[in-house]
């Protein structure tokens, strides 16, 4: 069944993608509480609250956990922002504002995809876990394989599997399927 069909309170809250470029405090909730009933979370509205929850119950790979709420902010706003174009679609001209706004950064004159604005983890978080593997890298008895993140200079480990790649994005070796259901954003929508 469709989760939309399960749950049709979102449907209001979800049409109103696009009706404006911009991300209304009700539009971003109604995402966040949406988001959190995908991953099983039908008590919470706040995705980072439904993330840690996940965490607690060993479910730490990023697959089997909503994204922050920074991350569905940009999310959300590049939607609404397409959404928005889709429905001025048959207007004779528009002018919409810069999409460097709206969860997207131009570089070098390429659109790329804004995917967060804030580290991916705390400082300390990334500092605490190395490891010194002979074998690789490969299994989950190493440190930084356990918890899903990528060997780094710290680390003292030998013929390393587990790096980036060239292109400067992580690798994905290490799925995690065992899961098989379907720090702060912007201050306006704490």
């Amino acid at each position: 069944m469709n989760r939309l069909e399960k749950y049709p309170e979102f449907i209001p809250g979800l049409k109103s993608l696009g009706s404006t470029c911009t991300v209304t405090q009700e539009l971003f909730q109604c995402t966040q509480k949406y988001v959190c009933v995908l991953y099983g979370q039908l008590r919470d509205g706040d995705v980072n609250i439904a993330r840690f929850n996940r965490f607690k119950v060993g479910q730490y790979s990023e697959n089997t956990m909503p994204c922050t709420k920074d991350v569905l902010l940009q999310h959300t706003s590049r939607s609404s922002y397409q959404a928005y174009i889709w429905k001025c679609a048959l207007q004779a001209i528009i002018s919409p504002p810069p999409i460097s706004e709206f969860g997207w950064e131009i570089k070098d004159g390429q659109v790329l995809v804004k995917w967060m604005t804030m580290p991916v983890a705390p400082d300390g978080i990334l500092e605490n876990v190395n490891c010194g593997c002979k074998s690789g890298c490969s299994t989950r008895r190493c440190a930084c394989v356990k918890v899903e993140l990528k060997c780094t200079g710290v680390c003292g480990c030998n013929g390393c599997v587990n790096v980036h790649d060239e292109n400067n994005s992580m690798t994905d070796d290490n799925e995690n399927d065992d899961f098989d259901d379907d720090v702060e954003a912007a201050d306006m929508f704490d």
